[in-house]
């Protein structure tokens, strides 16, 4: 428990921490352009991502169910994958330093990247 006397640490009382993720990148009709996953509970144990039905080149050789290995990937830099590659408009005007940020924390207080 933290005591009200003593100073808040730096990085704050608390650390969250992810388990997994998915992060799905979609046209607006629903079709799949992207996805980044990290499951480690299942067969599949290390990031990796999936390219959408959209995406894939009927006569390539990867398909939607390839694995495509992957470093840990935050959602930042998801984010900054659809404002700056994919031409996705930010609501905010100071988008990319809030990214920025967030993305620093991230590399400082993860454990693996």
């Amino acid at each position: 428990m933290l005591n009200r006397n003593q100073p808040v640490p730096l990085n704050g009382p608390w650390k969250t921490t992810t388990r997994a993720y998915q992060y799905h990148v979609t046209k607006m009709d629903g079709s799949e352009i992207i996805l980044f996953h990290w499951h480690p509970a299942s067969t599949v144990t290390q990031p990796h991502l999936h390219l959408g039905r959209s995406t894939l080149d009927p006569d390539g050789v990867l398909s939607r169910t390839s694995h495509v290995p992957t470093g840990r990937i935050s959602l930042e830099q998801v984010i900054g994958l659809l404002i700056n590659d994919l031409d996705v408009v930010p609501r905010r005007t100071d988008c990319q330093e809030i990214l920025a940020s967030g993305l620093a924390d991230f590399r400082q207080w993860s454990t693996w990247t």
